[in-house]
């Protein structure tokens, strides 16, 4: 288990490496800087510290998950952008910096030696592509089928390298935290512009129509509908942080924070 000042010595540097190799005179101008979410490091930082691998190594490691995001974010960001604006340029330059932060990843991985671990990557981004349609195409046909999509596009590349390396209560961990995350931000989200693909999904499901924009969102059957599945992912969380092992780790206190969440404070 790692301590506290190693883990917040450890983002730092991370942030930095992430912050230089991310940058790019032209995209830099033109398209929102990729965001870096910390819990992703956190995770990582937990599932591979005990393990034969460098520092160096693992921050390679962490840094092509968090490239891997980048692109995922920017190329949803394609899909927003043209139901919101309908303008062709945003769109192509978004969709090559998706490409770039892709390509960071693999080279990332390719040319410092992660060959046995870049089949996990790469499996791992088919499976999200693969439950990325499956919610861009889902036509409301049931809620559980939904959840294990939803857990597929949120959970799978965590879980997939805590497997690896053979810590798979923290995958299991990591697929409840990242889509309660999700929920929680879709659940408090207030905007009329066009929806996103899980948007779309949740809203197909609990209305039984489909909709590219909808008024005052959230609207009262996807409230009630979010506010019950984050309880229950909370309640999940509990149960998962309870063994004495995850007490003791620096993750614990990030995570137990949103378990304990109450859940009326996030009713409107």
């Amino acid at each position: 288990m790692i301590n506290v000042k190693h883990h917040t010595d450890e983002l730092k540097v991370i942030e930095e490496i992430f912050a230089e190799k991310t940058a790019h005179p032209y995209l830099d101008v033109y398209i929102e800087k990729p965001r870096i979410d910390y819990d992703v490091i956190l995770f990582l930082l937990e599932i591979i510290h005990s393990h034969q691998v460098t520092g160096k190594e693992r921050r390679e490691q962490i840094l092509a998950a968090l490239f891997i995001n980048a692109a995922f974010f920017t190329h949803e960001r394609v899909c927003n952008d043209m139901l919101e604006t309908g303008e062709r340029k945003p769109r192509q330059l978004t969709v090559l910096a998706g490409d770039f932060f892709s390509s960071l990843y693999y080279s990332m991985l390719v040319d410092n030696g992660h060959v046995e671990i870049l089949p996990v990557f790469s499996h791992s981004i088919q499976k999200i592509n693969e439950a990325k349609m499956a919610l861009h195409f889902y036509e409301g046909d049931s809620e559980r089928e939904l959840m294990e999509r939803l857990y597929s596009e949120e959970g799978t590349l965590l879980r997939n390298i805590a497997d690896f390396y053979n810590e798979s209560h923290l995958g299991t961990l990591a697929e409840t935290f990242f889509l309660l995350k999700k929920l929680v931000n879709v659940r408090h989200e207030t905007t009329d512009a066009a929806l996103s693909t899980i948007h779309t999904a949740i809203y197909t499901c609990t209305e039984g129509e489909q909709a590219d924009d909808v008024k005052n969102w959230p609207p009262e059957n996807v409230a009630n509908f979010l506010d019950r599945k984050i309880m229950e992912l909370r309640q999940t969380l509990t149960t998962q942080l309870s063994s004495s092992y995850m007490k003791s780790t620096a993750l614990y206190p990030r995570v137990m924070k949103w378990s304990l969440e109450d859940n009326r404070l996030w009713t409107k």
